[in-house]
């Protein structure tokens, strides 16, 4: 696959029916991922059944999820891919050879675009990830406030042991979006199943050894996979340190995304909250309530 170039195939098909394909792709995907996500729970609660230490790590694995929402997740649809979308080079194979040199060009854009992102991107990851690693026992405490101090120190240790993945996730949400303003599919429709993967592996691995730790240790594998399974669309791409923060892109979207992070925040808001009272209860509570959700999303998920 060259350089910038969609799907084999894609590019010739009309834009009806690169529609059409995107969205195959994503549904089967999807389907994939619910999947492995049913056998994903399974696993975890035939090997850990429900107890506070795993109410702790329900708990504790919302904070990957709630910090790339915030700072990754909620951009994609709102600001990333529409304005990566714009540096993209038409889907079109080019008539000409100057429509090939100003793909040429409109592609080494988007890849100094990319560049960017994921310069200043990572170096925010880190240091939210570093912030996140002090503020362990804070963390644990606004989560489960009601447990026994016991409980608070097994959701501390998760909470440090599974805060590094946020640093991988942000990256694969970065690069996701670039696949998409390239009209990728496969790459980030792959990564949900291979996430899924990734936490059946370290459990059945690691869960004898480290016990509910390896959940947490699971999450951070789970998002290397994601993350590598997206890096084979990126052959053929030269990127750099670009830590610069006036570049417009960083503006734009920046500015596309300010109207949306305090709905994103009132729902964080809401978990935290919702999590806290339930550790008020039994300390199975979080568990039962975390595989109650998961199986009325599941039929909805597809």
């Amino acid at each position: 696959m060259s350089e910038g170039q969609p799907l084999e195939g894609a590019s010739s098909l009309p834009a009806t029916g690169r529609i059409v394909r995107a969205a195959g792709i994503n549904s089967l995907g999807n389907v994939a991922s619910r999947v492995m996500g049913l056998l994903r729970e399974a696993v975890i609660a035939a090997t850990f059944g429900a107890s506070g230490a795993t109410s702790a790590f329900d708990a504790v694995s919302g904070v990957p999820k709630m910090v790339y929402e915030l700072l990754v997740g909620g951009m994609l649809s709102a600001a990333l891919v529409p304005v990566l979308s714009e540096y993209a080079p038409p889907a079109d194979p080019p008539a000409s050879a100057e429509e090939e040199a100003a793909r040429a060009r409109k592609q080494a854009e988007l890849n100094d675009v990319l560049s960017v992102l994921l310069s200043l991107g990572g170096l925010v990851f880190l240091l939210v990830t570093a912030v996140l690693e002090l503020g362990a026992p804070w963390i644990a405490k606004i989560l489960v406030g009601g447990f026994d101090r016991s409980l608070l120190d097994t959701a501390t240790l998760l909470v440090r042991l599974i805060v590094p993945s946020i640093i991988i996730y942000g990256l694969s949400g970065l690069l996701q979006a670039y696949h998409y303003a390239n009209q990728r599919f496969v790459y980030p429709a792959m990564g949900a199943p291979a996430h899924n993967l990734g936490v059946i592996i370290a459990v059945v691995l690691l869960a004898r050894r480290l016990d509910v730790a390896s959940l947490s240790i699971g999450i951070v594998v789970a998002a290397l996979t994601q993350f590598l399974v997206q890096l084979p669309g990126l052959r053929g791409v030269r990127l750099a340190w670009r830590f610069d923060w006036r570049h417009p892109v960083v503006r734009r979207v920046l500015g596309l995304y300010a109207p949306v992070v305090l709905s994103i925040v009132i729902q964080n808001i809401g978990i935290i909250i919702d999590r806290n009272l339930a550790s008020r209860t039994v300390n199975e509570a979080i568990t039962w309530m975390a595989k109650a959700t998961f199986l009325i999303q599941l039929p909805l998920g597809l």
